[in-house]
């Protein structure tokens, strides 16, 4: 809902990107593997790495801001496709690892631990997974 109403101010025909905000692993590649796609598609579908078989969406592009209504959460990946493909939109699903890595499970984190390395500002992560002793290093 708050999103719905966020994005009413912006023009009918200006693209959006909407992106979750807890994806360490997100870089320059990523955004350009992103914008080479909305070439093609008006809809980008990220969804979420992880273990879980209710797949969220990390992120998520639309070539209009109405042409589908948001619906992030549990099952949100599916629910974006089912909804593209009955609106005959030209959409795609890039699954990309480790880009759309979140952090909502305990495993998440502790993957953040082991590949450090490869986050803008590692140290930045290691004080922060430090200060909130979730486990030692």
């Amino acid at each position: 809902m708050a999103l719905t109403e966020a994005v009413q101010d912006i023009s009918q025909e200006k693209p959006i990107l909407i992106i979750m905000p807890d994806l360490p692993y997100i870089s320059r590649e990523f955004f350009q593997l992103l914008f080479d796609e909305t070439k093609n598609n008006d809809v980008l579908i990220i969804p979420s790495i992880s273990s879980d078989e209710n797949m969220g969406t990390a992120a998520l592009y639309l070539r209009n801001r109405n042409i589908l209504s948001f619906q992030f959460g549990r099952n949100s990946c599916k629910r974006f496709q089912v909804e593209a493909n009955s609106m005959n939109l030209r959409y795609c699903v890039l699954n990309l690892d480790p880009f759309a890595r979140d952090l909502d499970t305990l495993d998440d984190v502790k993957y953040l631990k082991q590949h450090l390395s490869m986050v803008f500002e590692p140290a930045r992560f290691r004080r922060i997974l430090e200060q909130i002793d979730i486990m030692p290093f």
